[in-house]
Parts: C-alpha cells; sequence; structure tokens
C-alpha cells in the first residue's frame, strides 16, 4: 500500500494534467446537446452540428433496422460504406435502453478523453520527463498556425483562429475539427494510438515483436477500415517507416539472425494487417475502387488559395514543423533507437501534401493530424534543448512554444462559449413527430423527404430516405444526380411520377418547410394523390397506397 502511495504521489502532476483534459471534454460533450424549455434541441459547436446529423442517421438506422446494414441509409439501393463502428456502438446503446443522444455524446467523451490518454502515456515513452510529455500533448491538442492575431482584430471568440479561410488558414485545430464532432476520428485515434503504444512497449522491452504481438496489433490495425479509413492509412504510412527505420538500423549495427527477427515480426504484422483489412474492404467497400476518391493535389490546400507550401503550412502550423526537423537532428544524435518511431509524420505529411483519399480535400486534415502525434514529441525534444541554454534559451522556448499554441488554445476557450454556436437542429415539433414515426410506421419503411442535413426523419428514426443529404453523398462519392432529380419531380408533380413511386418503393412523404421551399412541394396534389395519415403545424406526412390496375 506504501509503495503503491507513493507511486501516486510521483505521478500526481501528471493525474492532474489528464484530470484537467477530461474535465475540459467533459463540459464540451455534456453540453454538446441541451434542449430549451419549449423543448427543441439544439447542438452547441458548429463542426457538431453539421457532422452529427450522419452519426445520428446511422446510428438510428442501425438500432432501428438492422446492426448489419446492407444499403446506405442515406440513399436507397447504394452499398453502405462508412466506418460504422462507433455508430455501431452507439446503436447497441440505444437498444439497450440509454436515451437517444446520451447514447452518442457519452461514448464519445469517453473515447477521445481515453485516446488522449494514451497519447500522454505514449508521449511519456518517448520523451524524458512528465513535463516534456504535457507540453508535447498540449502542443498536438492546441497547434494551430498563425491566426491568433486576426482572429483578435476580429473581435474577440467571434471567429476560430485555426480556420479563417479568407488568409489561407484551413487547418482548424484538432479539438474543434475532429475530436468533437468527427466521431469516426475519436475511435480511431483511441485504436491507432493504443496500437503504436503496445508496439512501442514491446519494442522497448525486447527490441523485437513476437509472433503473438505481431499477429494480435496486425488484427487490430487490419480492423482500422471499419473503424476510421484515414488513420488506417495513416498507420500503415507510419509504421511502413518505422519498420524501414528499424531495418536499416539493424543492418547497420545488428547480427544476422537479429535482421531476420527484424524483418520477420516487422513482415507478421504487415501481412496480417493487410489480409484482415483487405478482405474487410472487399466485404464492406465494394466499390471503392470505382469512386474516384483518391486523386494527385499538390500542396494540399495551398493551391486553392494560390499560396506557395512554406508560405501556406507558416499561417496554418508556424513553425511547428521547422521545429519537428529539428527535433529530428536533435533525436539522431542524441537517441537514435527513437528515432525511427517519429520519422512517420514526415513520411504522412509529405504524402498527405501530395495526394487527396477522398473527392472532399479538407479530410486530408485526419492524415495531417497523425502527422501532428509525431511532429509534436520533436518540437518539444528541440525546445527541451534550447530550454538548456542560458537565460535566452528560456526565453525563446517559452516564446516559440507560446506562439506555437495560442491559436488553438483560444479555439480551445471559444468552444466553451456555447451560447455563440448554439444551432437549432430538432424542433419540438420535429421531436414529437420522430416519436409518431417511430410507434406508427415499420422501421423498413421508405420515406420520401428533402435532402436536409438535420432531417428529424432520417436523422431520428431509423428510416430509409430515398436520399438524404447531397453534401454527404458527394462526400462519399456516391452517383445520385439522376435520383436528385426523380426526387425534385415526385414532389413537384405527384400525378405524373406514379411510376416514380412506384420505382423507389415509397411508402410515406413528408412534407415540411424544407419540402415546400427547396423543393416546391405541390401540396394540392399530393391530397389528390394519397392520404394524410398524420398532421401538425408544419409537416403533413402522406401514407402512399400502391395504385390499383
Amino acid at each position: 500500500m506504501h509503495n503503491w502511495l507513493s507511486k501516486l504521489k510521483t505521478q500526481q502532476l501528471s493525474l492532474w494534467f489528464l484530470g484537467v483534459i477530461w474535465f475540459y471534454f467533459a463540459l464540451v460533450f455534456f453540453q454538446l446537446v441541451t434542449q430549451d424549455t419549449a423543448g427543441n434541441l439544439f447542438l452547441q459547436q458548429n463542426n457538431a452540428w453539421a457532422d452529427w446529423a450522419l452519426h445520428f442517421t446511422q446510428g438510428s438506422a442501425l438500432a432501428e433496422r438492422s446492426l448489419l446494414l446492407e444499403s446506405s441509409p442515406i440513399l436507397l439501393g447504394a452499398p453502405f460504406t462508412y466506418p460504422f463502428t462507433v455508430n455501431l456502438i452507439s446503436a447497441l446503446l440505444v437498444r439497450a435502453g440509454v436515451p437517444f443522444f446520451a447514447a452518442f455524446t457519452v461514448p464519445s467523451f469517453l473515447i477521445v478523453s481515453t485516446g488522449i490518454t494514451l497519447l500522454f502515456v505514449l508521449y511519456r515513452h518517448w520523451l524524458d520527463t512528465p513535463k516534456q510529455a504535457m507540453a508535447a500533448t498540449v502542443l498536438f491538442l492546441c497547434n494551430g498556425g498563425v491566426g491568433i492575431l486576426s482572429a483578435l482584430q476580429s473581435g474577440l471568440f467571434s471567429v476560430e483562429a485555426t480556420h479563417l479561410p479568407s488568409v489561407g488558414i484551413e487547418w482548424i485545430s484538432v479539438i474543434n475539427s475532429m475530436f468533437i464532432p468527427q466521431r469516426t476520428f475519436g475511435l480511431g485515434f483511441l485504436v491507432g494510438v493504443g496500437a503504436l503504444l503496445l508496439l512501442y512497449r514491446q519494442w522497448q522491452n525486447s527490441e523485437s515483436l513476437t509472433v503473438r504481438t505481431a499477429l494480435g496489433i496486425g488484427i487490430l490495425l487490419g480492423l482500422l477500415p471499419l473503424i476510421h479509413m484515414h488513420t488506417f492509412v495513416a498507420l500503415a504510412l507510419y509504421l511502413a517507416s518505422v519498420a524501414v527505420g528499424m531495418i536499416v538500423l539493424q543492418y547497420r549495427s545488428g547480427s544476422v539472425a537479429k535482421k531476420r527477427q527484424v524483418l520477420g515480426s516487422w513482415g507478421i504484422l504487415a501481412t496480417t494487417a493487410a489480409v484482415v483489412a483487405l478482405t474487410l474492404m472487399y466485404w464492406a467497400y465494394p466499390e471503392l475502387e470505382s469512386t474516384g476518391r483518391i486523386s494527385w493535389k499538390l500542396g494540399w490546400l495551398a493551391s486553392t488559395h494560390t499560396l506557395n507550401w512554406f508560405t501556406f503550412w507558416w499561417r496554418n502550423w508556424g513553425v511547428v514543423p521547422l521545429l519537428a526537423v529539428a527535433g529530428a537532428g536533435v533525436v539522431s544524435q542524441q537517441k537514435k533507437s527513437l528515432l525511427p518511431w517519429l520519422l512517420g509524420g514526415f513520411t504522412i505529411f509529405v504524402v498527405a501534401n501530395l495526394i487527396t483519399f477522398q473527392a472532399y480535400a479538407w479530410d486530408n486534415t485526419k492524415l495531417f493530424a497523425w502527422s501532428s502525434v509525431a511532429f509534436s514529441p520533436l518540437a518539444v525534444i528541440w525546445l527541451s534543448n534550447l530550454w538548456q541554454k542560458k537565460s535566452w534559451g528560456k526565453w525563446l522556448t517559452i516564446t516559440l512554444f507560446s506562439f506555437s499554441v495560442a491559436a488553438g488554445l483560444y479555439d480551445a476557450l471559444y468552444t466553451l462559449r456555447f451560447s455563440q454556436h448554439s444551432f437549432l437542429m430538432y424542433s419540438s415539433e420535429e421531436l414529437q413527430l420522430s416519436n409518431w414515426v417511430q410507434e406508427h410506421t415499420e422501421p423498413n419503411s421508405v420515406w420520401l423527404t428533402s435532402d436536409k442535413h438535420n432531417h428529424w426523419l432520417y436523422n431520428l428514426t431509423g428510416r430509409q430516405p430515398v436520399m438524404g443529404y447531397q453534401g454527404w453523398l458527394w462526400s462519399h462519392g456516391y452517383e445520385y444526380a439522376d435520383i436528385a432529380q426523380d426526387v425534385l419531380d415526385m414532389f413537384k408533380n405527384p400525378t405524373h411520377n406514379r411510376t416514380t413511386f412506384q420505382k423507389y418503393g415509397i411508402e410515406y412523404v413528408v412534407v415540411g418547410p424544407t419540402e415546400r421551399d427547396q423543393f416546391q412541394a405541390n401540396v394540392p396534389a399530393l391530397k389528390n394523390e394519397f392520404v394524410v395519415t398524420h398532421e401538425t403545424d408544419n409537416y403533413l406526412i402522406f401514407a402512399v397506397e400502391p395504385q390499383t390496375e
């Protein structure tokens, strides 16, 4: 007991640090979804308001219809090709009786907080002191470029300092762009960092991988396409760099037997991960090769803003890439065995500046986040050396570190000002409508709706729309132009499109504000053709009767 208490006391500073992180994300996630006194539901984060609607849609479909969906819940008849594991967790909680929105916020809080805790533990293994690990963790969370001055000039907490497209700042801090809104990234990050930590501990203990470890971690990595595809790509690049670095070190100094052991263990890991991943991708993403998602885009978004690469990354990441390069030089001199574990960040950085892996080029941020996993400790290693200099070194260290995290810290505080980015997600009327649909219609029924991203019907009930939000369809690589035209035609002229209703097997039609305003729903014609089965102040639900011959 005494030994345990002594060990706990030595870790007190680290525990306080992690406690602050857990407290921060508890504040964020437990304030993310709120209701006012009238029963209207709000999401209080700008990126989550846009992204979580998709997660609600998938989670409700998995909960209401099937835990293994064969077709997309956002496009009728299309394959379901999204890494669904995190939403499957929420669906299982919903089925177990957990309130719907808590089934999303609570797992996200636990996943994100645990993932960052594991990152701190990994940094603690890579770096010399707990303070260095804390500094690297803060740098990873708050790295954000030079936008702080522009943000302050716009008014205190009126804009994000890490997202100013007008001046070419597109990065967005990982807190605001990844950990809060991107539920799949959070789980992928947790698994990915966990895999790196297991690998490093095994290597640290014996400078080799046992067959059991290689197989186990290979299987874990192979499952990533069902968890988060970008993490799978990032770790494939990262670990390839680690393996090459290890092999190079062994060929310079190791025995023949040791060289064979290194080649064999990494070969087992890579082969296992590839076999599992390719099998899952063949099953889950059969159309992946035909979507045209992978393309050349030199300089990532620098070309979009007509900036050279150096200027673009200076604005987005400030001095951190330069500090990372300098840190790699220090490691090559002082900690050569650690170097392979950190060079993978450069590999990802280069590849992500050359190739985009999805139709929406900004999504490469999910790869750059993994570059930052390695850049952050490298930067701290160089700053720690600088700190050892005379007083000027300490002042310069404080200046460079403060400059590197200022924009991200600003945005972390901006996120806590919930009233400034509180967005109506569902009105009280829409929440009541979702309850009515769940009680009175079949889970597998097909519905004609508008494509509003936060449409209550497909977000909350698990029912199948003919077509969901077109922004999702485009970014996921679906072909949907003909369906979009059919949806518009059915709303505008249902009488002349009865065969189109039959073609899609539509059983219900929702007509609300967006269907009237954006899809020009012809309500009189719909009333002539179909039966109004439910009506509220702003919505009509029509039951589509099969047409008699």
